[in-house]
């Protein structure tokens, strides 16, 4: 019986080893269930001068079970460092991100995340494009260049990693770092 029992004990903790290794299946339309953002805070590096910005943002999100994997919308974005923090505690574990498809962002971590408040903190590049109008772009005016953003319909996801869903209605905090210039005159 305990030979039995402990057969039984190894095959789950190797089937759970298994699950947790394999890659999560990709959304494909809309994110996954089960978890959903609380809160924003978003500070962006902006040069008009530049083709590129960095960014870095804090999502705090509510998980209603426990997960290995965070998917978030994404586009063109190119995300150096994950980490997530339990919103109670000092409990904190390292994270990587990987890009699925054109708009979405695995977010996989060394540990699963318990079910609960956790603060998601991602630091990420991405491009100021000069041709398409969508997400972060600059354009030229007598000279000087000037960067606008434009997060109609899902265009939010090429300027920050986010639940770019219109389901989710989610206090905001956004800081802009940018050069100052003299003004011309």
């Amino acid at each position: 019986m305990r030979r039995s029992f402990l057969a039984f004990v190894v095959f789950v903790l190797t089937f759970r080893a298994l699950a947790q290794a394999a890659d999560p299946v990709s959304p494909k339309l809309r994110l996954p269930g089960g978890v959903a953002p609380t809160r924003y805070a978003v500070e962006l590096w902006l040069d008009p001068e530049k083709e590129t910005f960095e960014g870095r943002i804090e999502i705090e999100i509510s998980l209603k079970e426990e997960t290995g994997t965070v998917w978030l919308n994404a586009k063109e974005l190119d995300v150096r460092m994950v980490f997530a923090r339990r919103a109670v505690g000092a409990q904190a574990t390292r994270g990587s991100a990987a890009a699925a498809g054109n708009d979405y962002l695995g977010l996989t971590f060394e540990g699963n995340l318990s079910s609960g408040p956790w603060t998601l903190v991602l630091e990420y590049a991405g491009r100021i494009d000069s041709k398409d109008t969508d997400g972060v772009f600059r354009q030229r005016e007598g000279g000087d260049w000037y960067v606008f953003t434009q997060f109609e319909a899902i265009f939010a996801r090429r300027a920050f990693p986010c639940f770019d869903e219109p389901s989710y209605k989610t206090p905001w905090q956004l800081t802009i770092h940018a050069p100052r210039r003299a003004t011309r005159g």
